[in-house]
């Protein structure tokens, strides 16, 4: 996903004509960003005789003394007996966020990172190459002394009471130059942890990695314009990338910061290089329901990277992919499959790992609007083509798609229309499936909320095969936080409900008590269905026309006022969804909701007349 961070070996290699002659071209980028930021920022001087170029750092040439002469002139420190690491840490943690775990993160950072090159292939970077000091790195890195310096630093939490007032205190008080080194270190640190798409698996808290980062980005003392190229690019880029893991208490406003810092940190570079920020604002428009925010931006980004011919092939077929992944999301937002469908299989990826990294994402979406249409063998046609991407690229990681992947094939599973003799065996292997993957995450302690749509699913197969108290077990023991899973798991309920109605009422003596709790309890599920599904933008079409078909047939169990007026209200309904309803539009967007309709067919009686399926 990082399209930005691409360009930093392009950076270091391209030729600089503001440089004096006889210097190499890598050693004079080099040169001149080192000179320039210590220049920009007040920063002292290190002695060009002792700089390793090959290795640029971005330093006090005394940092360490400046640093503990700033801790132990403290008062508050004055009585701690605080070891040379000890200190350092102290300083570092006072650029953290209280309360979370900064120091592993910061560690995290540390270490080697992995990034996309020019031409489009993986390659390991230094912290060191992004300027953080060499033996900033070195402490971190070593567990002993970090843990002998985290013993020395704990130390100091007797003496300073609360950490968050000593911190902005303590901070206030710094010479502007450390203030700069520090606030620099921890934000670059931390850019180092956030796990990039199809590089690096999530395996750290994310909710404490986007609130470090979000407190070191805030808190940069520097002004980002002096920053070198390839520094803001990895800013940017791991902003972009941080924006797509949730933090709970920001929610939007956290993507919105990210990609706005993104911006800011790009401003006056190439434009292709912006693509990947503007894929994601793209994103951000569509979840703030403006779509046509969303379809606009695209456009224009599009089209002024159109200008730039010089664009790295490797990049801009990167960017290319992204870009029609997002233009079929917003596509399907607005119900034209047919179109979403078009612009995935426009975009013709190269022979790359980083084409390999889209691809991938890409086959699945394509495989999700085949199911959308109904095409379930051609859906799971291109789920086939996913193992043979992941096999061809073992450097990269693609574990977070992987309960999409089971989603998709169980779901598909699920729909098929086969022969009355095979259904038992395709919702068994659906059903395989689901658990195969639950177990999987469990396995790497993948659960809550992440398994929820998974679990959602497998109550679904339970109901295709008449198990409603194991799907009922599933449905009243999940807490859903998304709207799609809150539809999904009422609708479920729902259909149990009214299916155990329909099974009583074709007895020859249905006991009226039951019938009326049956009734009541699937009108309940029905009605809050039909209130999710109004919000959405499939909402006047197929899925509607299943949720008002299903409320009619309730109605029809009742003689009462006021269930004949609803019943007038929900034929009114039916009209609207019938005309809302087009071949190019998403017909099987939630599971298991066409056979539902296929089965309430078999109901016709008890529904209205001009309500017929």
């Amino acid at each position: 996903m990082a399209i930005v961070g691409a360009i930093i070996s392009t950076l270091s290699k391209r030729p600089q004509t503001r440089t004096g002659a006889g210097l190499s071209a890598s050693f004079a980028f080099r040169n001149l960003a080192i000179m320039r930021c210590h220049r920009q920022y007040t920063m002292a001087r290190v002695n060009p005789s002792g700089v390793n170029f090959t290795v640029p750092t971005l330093v006090l040439s005394n940092w360490k003394e400046k640093s503990l002469e700033a801790i132990r002139s403290e008062p508050a420190l004055r009585a701690c007996q605080l070891s040379d690491d000890g200190a350092v840490i102290a300083l570092l943690m006072t650029f953290a966020p209280p309360g979370c775990s900064s120091l592993e993160i910061f560690q995290r950072g540390a270490s080697l990172r992995r990034r996309w090159t020019r031409d489009g292939h993986v390659k390991d970077h230094e912290a060191s190459d992004y300027f953080i000091h060499p033996k900033v790195k070195d402490l971190l890195l070593d567990e002993t002394r970090v843990g002998d310096a985290l013993k020395s630093y704990q130390s100091t939490q007797f003496c300073l009471g609360s950490h968050a007032a000593f911190a902005d205190q303590f901070r206030h008080k710094l010479p502007a130059d450390v203030k700069l080194f520090w606030s620099y270190t921890a934000m670059v640190l931390t850019c180092g942890a956030i796990p990039w798409k199809s590089l690096t698996p999530v395996k750290i808290d994310y909710y404490a990695l986007n609130r470090c980062l979000h407190h070191t980005v805030a808190g940069f003392t520097g002004n980002v314009d002096q920053l070198p190229d390839h520094v803001r690019l990895e800013i940017a880029s791991s902003l972009v990338e941080a924006s797509r893991l949730p933090y709970p208490e920001l929610r939007l406003k956290w993507r919105k910061f990210a990609i706005d810092k993104a911006e800011e940190m790009t401003q006056g570079l190439p434009h292709c290089h912006r693509l990947h920020i503007a894929q994601a604002r793209s994103q951000l428009k569509r979840l703030q329901g403006d779509y046509e925010a969303a379809h606009k931006v695209l456009n224009t980004h599009s089209q002024e990277s159109d200008v730039e011919p010089t664009a790295p092939s490797a990049i801009r077929n990167f960017a290319d992919g992204l870009i029609a992944i997002q233009r079929c999301l917003n596509c399907l937002q607005r119900d034209e499959i047919s179109t979403a469908i078009d612009s995935l299989r426009a975009w013709v990826p190269g022979p790359t790992p980083m084409a390999a990294a889209v691809m991938f994402q890409s086959i699945l979406l394509l495989a999700k609007c085949l199911r959308f249409r109904g095409q379930f063998l051609e859906s799971q046609t291109q789920l086939t083509k996913l193992r043979k991407v992941e096999d061809k690229n073992p450097d990269l990681d693609f574990e977070e798609y992987r309960r999409d992947w089971a989603y998709e094939s169980a779901a598909s599973l699920i729909e098929q229309v086969f022969p009355e003799e095979e259904a038992e065996h395709r919702l068994l292997k659906a059903e395989h499936r689901l658990h195969e993957e639950l177990n999987r995450m469990k396995s790497k302690r993948i659960t809550y909320p992440k398994d929820v749509p998974l679990r959602l699913l497998l109550a679904e197969c339970f109901f295709a095969q008449e198990k409603y108290a194991k799907a009922e077990e599933i449905c009243h023991n999940l807490t859903c936080e998304l709207k799609f899973d809150r539809l999904h798991r009422q609708i479920i309920l729902a259909k149990i409900n009214h299916a155990k109605l329909l099974a009583t009422t074709s007895t020859d003596c249905p006991v009226p008590d039951e019938c009326r709790s049956l009734r009541d309890k699937a009108l309940a599920h029905w009605m809050e269905a039909g209130k999710l599904i109004t919000s959405t933008s499939q909402n006047e079409g197929h899925s509607s026309l299943v949720v008002y078909l299903s409320l009619m047939n309730l109605f029809s169990h009742c003689e009462d006022t006021a269930s004949q007026e609803a019943r007038k209200s929900t034929g009114r309904s039916i009209e609207r969804a019938q005309l809302g309803q087009s071949d190019q539009g998403v017909k099987y967007w939630i599971p298991g909701l066409m056979s539902w309709k296929k089965k309430l067919s078999l109901a016709e009686p008890l529904i209205d007349q001009r309500s017929k399926l």
